[in-house]
């Protein structure tokens, strides 16, 4: 509260954030589980959504100068626009940006004419001012980091992917604009905070990760180096080092939105088919270099899964190195997979591929499932049209001991109205009834 509730720079401000850093490096138990919340709330992106061509353009505009011609608009003939219309939107948006940019002396106006102005002045600087105190809470948040991350302790270090993700899921790409070179900043600096290994690619792999989610506000001199350069000269990199010895959790996970969204893309920057490729198959390496580790809780197993069915249904060149990866994966989790990690495979078994299906049958086999009585998912795969499936599935069903309830037809019915192969699925367990 003594940082929300005084203004940035102020000394009471600069005050209560040295004493976050100090509180953080003493009693890191009792505080930084405090200030994960608190950053949380402060840099909650939803208002950040909410911002429209409206809000930004005036924020963009001088005081005292009006982003919207109020005189222009009242002496159209034609109906408000809504901007369904992209080439109208572009226009208007050019129109309003050169008014904007105008020096011209002010014409003389009517007073019909100044009590428009006026008016839509008044409705710009409320708009304005509550733009001025989200920047002051969104600032306060990564003020707040910043005080973390500079007390150095274990316990900010774990939570580095946590607040990254805040980070560039909110301010990084959506409020750059309010807070300028100041958030890129921060965001850089939690990749300060990986694994010593890395080196200087700790920071590039901080810029990398801000270019291919192509964040708009990221300084011309991050950005000389050519995108395919760079992507192919870390991910070598990152390969070299964890065939070696794998990455810490926090590390692998602070990485991960950089893997994730190169896969995602299918590759990135890439001048040929060959080279987005080999970006694949360099990530896929990185990730059987650590799974390994997947028993470990903290490194990011459930999107590992979910990225690697995307994979092996969408990239056929690579998808035999993402079923091993995915069946390595499965064997090192079965003993400690959360429900949602046991999810993503089993609602992955609903894949129209038969091969998708199969890979995540397979990677399931060694799962405890005994503490869940009912899955209708799993139990439509009993009834897979493909047969080695179905049987992957009845194996599993009978050794983790699942039940079919009186109340089962609710749940299978909608089944019926899918893709083809559940269809068939559907139809013969009710033909069995």
């Amino acid at each position: 509260d003594a940082v929300t509730g005084t203004d940035s720079g102020s000394l009471r401000n600069d005050a209560a954030l040295r004493a976050i850093t100090t509180l953080a490096f003493v009693a890191p138990e009792l505080t930084v589980p405090h200030l994960l919340r608190k950053i949380k709330t402060l840099l909650d992106p939803t208002p950040l959504h909410a911002l429209g061509e409206l809000e930004m353009g005036v924020w963009k505009t001088p005081v005292g100068t009006p982003f919207v011609d109020v005189l222009a608009s009242s002496k159209g003939n034609s109906g408000k626009d809504k901007g369904k219309d992209a080439d109208i939107k572009k226009w208007e948006a050019e129109l309003r940006k050169s008014l904007a940019q105008k020096k011209t002396a002010e014409p003389t106006l009517s007073k019909q004419e100044r009590a428009l102005i006026d008016a839509q002045l008044q409705k710009e600087e409320s708009i304005r001012t509550s733009l001025r105190d989200l920047k002051k809470r969104l600032l306060n948040g990564v003020s707040m980091i910043s005080s973390l991350l500079q007390s150095g302790t274990a316990d900010s270090r774990e939570q580095s992917p946590f607040l990254a993700s805040i980070l560039m899921n909110g301010i990084v790409q959506r409020g750059s604009l309010l807070l300028g070179p100041r958030v890129i900043s921060v965001f850089l600096d939690l990749f300060k905070s990986a694994s010593e290994r890395l080196q200087e690619s700790r920071m590039w792999f901080g810029i990398a990760t801000l270019r291919v989610y192509e964040v708009e506000e990221i300084p011309e001199n991050l950005t000389e180096e050519p995108l395919n350069g760079l992507l192919g000269r870390l991910l070598y990199k990152l390969k070299g080092l964890s065939d070696q010895n794998p990455f810490d959790g926090a590390t692998f996970s602070l990485l991960w939105p950089f893997i994730q969204k190169v896969v995602q893309k299918g590759g990135i920057g890439t001048e040929s088919e060959d080279d987005a490729v080999e970006q694949l198959v360099l990530i896929l390496d990185v990730i059987r270099s650590h799974t390994s580790q997947f028993a470990i809780p903290s490194y990011p197993r459930k999107d590992t899964c979910q990225l690697l069915v995307h994979v092996i249904g969408g990239h056929p060149r690579v998808s035999r190195d993402a079923i091993s990866a995915l069946l390595e994966t499965g064997e090192a989790i079965h003993d400690s997979a959360t429900a949602e990690e046991q999810d993503e495979l089993i609602n992955s078994t609903l894949n129209q591929e038969v091969f998708v299906r199969n890979a995540c049958l397979q990677a399931m086999q060694s799962f405890d499932l005994t503490e869940r009585d009912w899955v209708p998912i799993l139990w439509l795969a009993c009834h897979d049209e493909d047969d080695q499936n179905a049987n992957l599935a009845r194996r599993l069903w009978v050794e983790n001991g699942l039940d079919v309830p009186d109340t089962f037809l609710d749940d299978m019915v909608p089944f019926l109205g899918i893709q083809r192969h559940l269809q068939a699925g559907s139809r013969r367990h009710l033909t069995l009834l």
